[in-house]
């Protein structure tokens, strides 16, 4: 691992600071070891550090530190189950990493949000009626994309206006036959919002 670390493509430092980079993350991967608690006290120490990144007066820095946070902290945190701290950090580097994408997504999703109607429940609502309707029995929920994974769409030519997947809905069955049961359903369903 802490090959592959000292490997990564997208920073490019100094190989003295490379060296001390390897050797800290050599002595976290040994502390590890012994107790995972280590892990968890440097995701949240490096999530802290990534929510006062934008006080660092280089932006040469705040990006190379956002790179490594992509690179390392966030398929680590992944990795153990944090999807939470993994969300936030990577929200944390699409600022950094490219401002102009964060930019337009946080205006779309201000726009979306300002909507007299709150789009999430009409939908759920309709896709429970369209399976009570095929007598299958369903859980369904609705959540917006985390910003990082709109940020990824964005290419400077995109139209946010035009952007429709911003909104993800899960459906929940029983069974694996009644989960192509339900594909079929809403394979086949024109009103849907």
């Amino acid at each position: 691992m802490v090959y592959g670390v000292t490997k990564l493509s997208h920073i490019v430092e100094p190989l003295t600071e490379w060296g001390k980079h390897a050797d800290d993350f050599r002595k976290l991967l040994i502390a590890m070891s012994s107790d995972i608690c280590v892990l968890l006290v440097k995701l949240a120490d490096h999530l802290h550090n990534m929510q006062t990144l934008h006080h660092l007066p280089s932006p040469e820095k705040r990006y190379l530190i956002a790179r490594e946070t992509m690179d390392v902290y966030v398929p680590l945190a992944e990795r153990i189950g944090l999807q939470d701290i993994k969300n936030m950090l990577e929200n944390l580097s699409l600022f950094h990493l490219t401002p102009e994408a964060y930019d337009a997504v946080i205006s779309r999703l201000k726009f979306l949000r300002s909507a007299p109607e709150d789009l999430i429940l009409p939908t759920e609502a309709e896709i429970k009626k369209i399976f009570q309707e095929n007598n299958l029995v369903i859980t369904v929920s609705g959540r917006e994309k985390p910003l990082f994974n709109l940020g990824k769409k964005y290419n400077g030519k995109t139209y946010f206006e035009q952007l429709s997947d911003i909104i993800a809905f899960r459906v929940f069955v029983e069974s694996v036959e009644n989960c192509y049961q339900a594909l079929g359903i809403l394979h086949t369903a024109n009103n849907i919002v």
